[in-house]
C-alpha cells in the first residue's frame, strides 16, 4: 500500500485543507493558482491578480511568464522577482536595497544591481561595484568603485529562485584577492562609502540631513581564506579618499563617482 501511494504522489494535488484529489496527470500548481476556485475548468483570473502556490513563500501575481521569464500562453503564478516588476519600467527600484527592474528576458525582472552589472560578462571582467543610499526626502546617493565579476555560490543562487545570474559584481575586498593564494599580498582596491553630514549627538539625524559619499582607497593587507569563494583581504590600510557630492531637501540628486582614472589605473596595476 505504501509503495502504491509513493507512486501516486506526483499525481496528488492538495486543493483544500481537508481534502486530497487524485488526478491522472500531474498538474502545474502555478497554473492552477491562477484559475477561479483553484479549478482548471474555471476561467483564468485577471492578469496581475495576487496569487500564491505551495512553492511560493510570498504573495505573487498571475502573469504569462515561466520560471525563466519567457512568455507563455497561459497565466501562471509567476516567481516573485517577475511579479515585483509587473507594471514597472526598466530601471525602476524594486524590493529594498540595490535592486532594479531589468528586462533580462521577455519580462522585467527584479535583480540586484550587481547581478545586472555582470550580465553578458565573463568571470574576472571589470564591473562597477555600486552602493545606493536613500535620504529622508527620497534623494538618492550613488557611489561606485571598480571590482570584478565572479561566480556566486549555489546556495546564493537557490535563495533567489534560480535562474539568477551566475555572475555578480563582487566586493572589492574579494576582488583584491583574485588569482591570489592565501597569504599573498592583496591588490590595491577602492570601496564606496558614506558618512553623515552631521556628527556628535545628532548623528541619528543622518538620513534627514544627508550623507557625504566618497570612494575610500586601500593598500597593503594579506589574502585570507582557504577556499577561493571565501578569500578576502585583511589587514589593509587607507591611503586616501575621493569625495563625491551631496544633496539637500526634496531635490532628487544622483551622484555617480568612479575612483577616477588614476585610482582605477593604480588598482589595475596592483591586481597584476
Amino acid at each position: 500500500m505504501q509503495l502504491m501511494l509513493s507512486a501516486l504522489l506526483p499525481s496528488l494535488l492538495l486543493k483544500a485543507a481537508w481534502g486530497v484529489v487524485v488526478v491522472e496527470d500531474p498538474i502545474d500548481v502555478h497554473e492552477l493558482a491562477c484559475h477561479a476556485g483553484l479549478d482548471l475548468k474555471q476561467p483564468e483570473r485577471p492578469i496581475g491578480s495576487s496569487c500564491s502556490s505551495r512553492r511560493r513563500s510570498r504573495q505573487s501575481k498571475c502573469l504569462k511568464v515561466d520560471e525563466f521569464g519567457n512568455e507563455v500562453e497561459k497565466l501562471r503564478c509567476a516567481p516573485e522577482r517577475f511579479a515585483e516588476c509587473y507594471g514597472s519600467e526598466e530601471g525602476s527600484r524594486c524590493w529594498k536595497g540595490n535592486y532594479l527592474c531589468h528586462k533580462n528576458s521577455s519580462a522585467l525582472e527584479c535583480l540586484h544591481s550587481r547581478d545586472i552589472e555582470c550580465l553578458g560578462k565573463k568571470d574576472g571582467d571589470i564591473c562597477d561595484y555600486t552602493q545606493r543610499w536613500l535620504g529622508n526626502h527620497r534623494e538618492e546617493y550613488l557611489m561606485a568603485a571598480p571590482s570584478t565579476c565572479a561566480n556566486i555560490s549555489t546556495e546564493q543562487a537557490d535563495a533567489f529562485e534560480a535562474p539568477r545570474s551566475a555572475l555578480e559584481c563582487q566586493s572589492p575586498l574579494k576582488a583584491a584577492c583574485d588569482g591570489k593564494m592565501e597569504g599573498q599580498a592583496c591588490a590595491n582596491f577602492t570601496v564606496p562609502e558614506r558618512e553623515c553630514k552631521t556628527t556628535g549627538r545628532r548623528r541619528y539625524s543622518c538620513p534627514k540631513n544627508g550623507y557625504r559619499v566618497f570612494a575610500q582607497h586601500f593598500a597593503g593587507g594579506t589574502c585570507k581564506g582557504i577556499m577561493d569563494n571565501d578569500r578576502v583581504c585583511h589587514g589593509f590600510s587607507e591611503t586616501g579618499r575621493t569625495m563625491g557630492g551631496c544633496s539637500r531637501g526634496g531635490i532628487s540628486v544622483v551622484v555617480l563617482l568612479w575612483a577616477g582614472f588614476a585610482a582605477a589605473f593604480s588598482w589595475l596595476q596592483g591586481s597584476g
